[in-house]
């Protein structure tokens, strides 16, 4: 008798847990205070990738205005080299870190897409519904009816909120792993493009001595010679600015920062996402599959008083 008692309270208890956890759910769904968050996070990521994504114009720029510039390097012993000749395989890297980016990008904004799609009115309301059957199934005691009931209310929770769960996952091992180094490089690409650009800005601002009054003859001489001095001053600046080896050793740091900002982005806005998901959704396929559910199963203590009572 007082297992059967034990028991009953159990089973009372597991009842109630499982009301409290649906209605929590659907609470959770009308108010969306997860999607809010998501969203800000996806937002926030979409602004740092867009950053990201800018440091590639500016390098390519860069990059394209000393490959137009005619100057060969002296490397000692009768060896030379072109600038545009070292800078060909950094821009090919610059066009593969341009390209990952856009794919995070688009990953970020299909992200924020399947947010708004899931956490409409329309699903809220089917979550609402088929939460509803499931209590009233589970009230009623029909195993048969509860278990589709279960498997219903289940399949809507995955499509509300495991997309919402799998962004929070990624997002908390974002911040704990990733973001710190990301925003390091981040910070490091762009000083050093910084620097660049403000060398490439005082070459540009080279201009010939303003001429006199003087004869036609003097004054075309002095223009001329205005002009020579000027342009070998500017070829110095250029020489001292591309420097072989500080661009090389540049070149060279600035590629490893952007090796490594493609290896964070990708993990973070496409390998992590969908390998959390994945496990998501093996998760909610065990759950799915449940032959029978413990709730709705007559307690052993219950199924052997039977043949007592009757007799």
């Amino acid at each position: 008798m007082n297992n059967t008692i034990s028991l009953n309270r159990s089973s009372q208890i597991q009842t109630v847990m499982v009301i409290a956890l649906v209605s929590l759910a659907v609470l959770l769904s009308w108010l969306q205070p997860l999607t809010s968050f998501t969203t800000e996070s996806i937002e926030s990521s979409l602004k740092q990738a867009g950053i990201a994504f800018g440091f590639a114009k500016v390098l390519n720029g860069l990059v394209s205005v000393m490959q137009s510039t005619e100057l060969q390097v002296s490397l000692g012993a009768g060896m030379s080299i072109a600038i545009g000749e070292i800078l060909d395989p950094f821009n090919d890297l610059i066009e593969d870190y341009s390209t990952l980016m856009k794919f995070s990008l688009g990953s970020l904004v299909v992200q924020m897409v399947l947010i708004k799609i899931t956490s409409n009115f329309l699903f809220n309301l089917l979550l609402t519904a088929t939460a509803s059957l499931f209590l009233l199934t589970l009230w009623l005691k029909r195993p048969a009816l509860n278990l589709l009931a279960f498997r219903l209310f289940i399949f809507t929770f995955a499509l509300r909120f495991l997309l919402i769960f799998s962004l929070l996952m990624n997002h908390w091992i974002d911040q704990q792993f990733i973001a710190p180094e990301t925003q390091q490089k981040m910070a490091e690409v762009a000083a050093t493009t910084e620097e660049e650009q403000q060398k490439l800005q005082q070459l540009s601002q080279v201009e010939p001595p303003a001429a006199q009054e003087q004869s036609f003859i003097d004054s075309l001489t002095n223009k001329v010679n205005g002009w020579k001095q000027a342009l070998s001053a500017s070829m110095q600046q250029v020489s001292n600015a591309l420097d072989i080896q500080q661009l090389s050793a540049k070149l060279d740091r600035i590629g490893m920062d952007l090796i490594t900002l493609m290896s964070l982005f990708l993990l973070k806005t496409l390998l992590l996402p969908l390998l959390i998901l994945w496990l998501l959704l093996k998760l909610t396929q065990q759950i799915w599959q449940l032959p029978t559910l413990p709730l709705t199963q007559p307690n052993k203590t219950q199924q052997e008083e039977k043949p007592y009572d009757h007799g």
